[in-house]
Order: structure tokens, then C-alpha cells, then sequence
């Protein structure tokens, strides 16, 4: 079990992404980076970034070189989001979640996100969260 925001979970979640069909069926032309960036750490932020490229994903570690759009929560909220105990939505809806970037493109993606979150729920299931 990958211990969450870890190089190892971060690892464990691009190998998933790669071995799914999720993503090609539900975007297969979609070009996106979204950044992840986890804020209030003892070691500071920790960054990753989601490259949606014309049916694939692969996630990285660190800042994105361009991203389209990116999310910033406190450690708490992107543990919660992550853990499934509150949606990235109502994070959104209750300030707990910052998004910048361009949202329409961020509005076209959301089949393509829905599918990867779909298809890296077990790995996350798996994931350590102390």
C-alpha cells in the first residue's frame, strides 16, 4: 500500500491509468494537463499533474511544465477528496478546493476525469492516508 502523495502512490496511479480503456472511450481527442497542488505539508506544497493525451492519461509528480488548469486544497481536503468522503465538487462549492485556469476546457474534460477517476479507484483504495 502506497502511502498518499508519495512518488510509490504517484507511481502506483499512472501505471493504473495506463492500463485502463476508460479514458480513449470517453476522450479520445482530449489534450489536457491538469496540476494538483497539496498545500499545508510539513515539507510544503506537493505537486502533480495529469496529462490527458488523445485517450490516454499519465500522472507525474511535480509542477506541470503548462497546465490547463489546476486544483489547490489543504492537505484535509484533498485526503477527503481522495478517500471518497466528500466529492471534488462539493470541495469546490465550499471553498475547500481552488481552481484556476480555463474552465471550459476544464467543463470538457469532465468525462475524461470521471473515467480516470473511475479507473484508479481500487489503487486509491489501497492507498495509506497516516
Amino acid at each position: 500500500m502506497a502511502k498518499y502523495l508519495s512518488p510509490e502512490w504517484i507511481a502506483e496511479l499512472d501505471r493504473a491509468a495506463q492500463a485502463t480503456d476508460l479514458v480513449r472511450a470517453a476522450a479520445p481527442d482530449l489534450v489536457f494537463v491538469i496540476e494538483h497542488e497539496v498545500t499545508g505539508l510539513p515539507q510544503g506544497t506537493v505537486s502533480y499533474h495529469i496529462v490527458f493525451d488523445r485517450g490516454t492519461a499519465r500522472l507525474c509528480a511535480g509542477r506541470a511544465p503548462r497546465a490547463d488548469a489546476c486544483f489547490t486544497e489543504d492537505h484535509e481536503t484533498a485526503v477527503a477528496v481522495s478517500s471518497g468522503s466528500i466529492n471534488a465538487q462539493s470541495a469546490f462549492m465550499s471553498g475547500r478546493l481552488r481552481v484556476r485556469g480555463d474552465m471550459e476546457k476544464l467543463i470538457a474534460a469532465q468525462p475524461a476525469i470521471e473515467a480516470l477517476d473511475a479507473a484508479l479507484e481500487s489503487t486509491r483504495a489501497g492507498t495509506t492516508y497516516a
